[in-house]
């Protein structure tokens, strides 16, 4: 899959994904369905918004191995501190239940875009 095309089904499928879970995790809330909603348009926005400060990070830092999780690192620090503070704005029920899981996988997300990022290079650099 190139790196186009995942971009875009993972922000599809985090919206489908986080938005209903969202739903579930505060269904005792009268606010669950604004709630479902903006995580599901936040998590499309960040995936998106994940995938290029991905590949920023990754441009800024050594190709060395050492580095290789760094990108991931400081993309989901930004992304999850934005995602907080919007539940806390919008009195979102359980906030910590709602956004854990979401932070879990998008590292995890940032990881495999990384290496789909060094495997496109690579096969540039061998096919000029």
């Amino acid at each position: 899959m190139t790196l186009n095309a995942h971009k875009y089904f993972s922000a599809t499928l985090a919206f489908l994904v986080w938005g209903v879970w969202t739903y579930y995790i505060n269904i005792e809330s009268s606010n669950n369905l604004n709630s479902a909603m903006a995580q599901g348009i936040f998590s499309a926005t960040a995936t998106l918004l994940m995938v290029y400060l991905v590949e920023y990070f990754y441009s800024v830092f050594p190709h060395d191995k050492i580095f290789f999780l760094f990108p991931a690192i400081l993309s989901v620090i930004i992304a999850s501190t934005l995602l907080i503070s919007m539940h806390v704005y919008i009195h979102t029920y359980d906030v910590l239940n709602t956004v854990l899981p979401s932070i879990i996988i998008s590292f995890f997300f940032s990881v495999y875009t990384t290496h789909i990022i060094i495997k496109d290079r690579y096969t540039i650099a061998l096919n000029p």
